[in-house]
């Protein structure tokens, strides 16, 4: 006699039905007091590129962990569904087999309406899970909304050029393998031919409007520089005629005051000779004079 598993395995999914289940709530209240801290990190009225980032971040988590909710959710509700038509076919068929007012019949029917009122339960929670994956999903457009008007008319066209270079190179892709696949003068190839010409366009007309702003920027920086040399040239200029000058006017006091201790020096010489000479005269020698 084959054993009877089935009461076991429904109670084993059940259980890890809602073990999953508990690890996801868990996990999405983990991410909303995430939130919570990333949103008071910041003034309320700070709509920089960081917080937004910051909350896009922890957003992006909410949403990957509300996916897998709204699947276990959706399988949940879809198997609680079949089990309800699977009940249902038995309880007709007990019905004619036993009748409908038949103790059989009244217990398939009690069976079928617990698993009516369980199916009704599945398919709400799983609604509620679905309008709230909705609504993130739609704070995520903001968010992303905010971010691009935050960005700079630079940042934008870099990262035009940046998305256009990788769909150029993922055309190219197709392109060859539409050649080896079809041929060269295949309407495939002929498609993705055209469109890797006017993005290539688009491409290069982008680059070229990047390059110039870049020159635009290293002439502007290359002027300031000139600038701040010429002026640098100019203040040694000044400096160097400025310490000319100081130094000119020093020597000539200097010179001055020499000359003007020379003149002294001099006439005290002078002085002393002729006093040496009128006391030579009066019968005094110099040696005299000297002590």
């Amino acid at each position: 006699m084959p054993a009877d598993i089935g009461p076991r395995i429904g109670l084993n999914g059940a259980a890890e039905y809602n073990r999953s289940l508990q690890n996801i709530i868990k996990k999405s209240q983990a991410l909303a007091a995430e939130m919570k801290a990333v949103t008071s990190a910041f003034d309320a009225n700070d709509s920089s590129q960081k917080k937004l980032q910051s909350q896009m971040s922890v957003l992006s988590k909410q949403i990957e962990n509300q996916q897998q909710r709204v699947k276990l959710l959706g399988d949940n509700y879809a198997a609680s569904a079949k089990k309800v038509d699977d009940l249902n076919a038995e309880l007709v068929k007990v019905i004619q087999e036993f009748g409908e007012s038949s103790t059989q019949a009244q217990k398939a029917a009690q069976a079928l309406d617990r698993q009516e009122q369980a199916t009704q339960r599945a398919r709400t929670e799983y609604l509620n899970a679905t309008t709230a994956l909705n609504r993130m999903q739609s704070q995520m457009g903001e968010l992303s909304g905010k971010v691009n008007q935050a960005r700079t008319p630079l940042e934008k066209l870099t990262d035009t050029i940046e998305s256009q270079q990788r769909e150029l190179d993922d055309l190219k892709n197709q392109y060859a393998n539409a050649v080896l696949e079809f041929g060269k003068g295949s309407n495939s190839a002929n498609r993705l031919q055209g469109e890797i010409e006017e993005l290539s366009n688009d491409l290069r007309t982008n680059k070229q409007r990047l390059a110039e702003v870049t020159g635009q920027v290293d002439d502007l920086g290359d002027r300031f520089n000139t600038a701040g040399q010429q002026a640098a040239d100019f203040g040694d200029v000044l400096a160097g005629s400025f310490l000319g000058n100081v130094l000119a006017d020093a020597v000539s006091e200097l010179g001055s005051a020499l000359a003007g201790f020379t003149g002294d020096a001099i006439s005290a010489a002078d002085s002393l000779t002729k006093f040496e000479s009128t006391m030579d005269f009066a019968g005094f020698d110099s040696k005299t004079i000297q002590e």
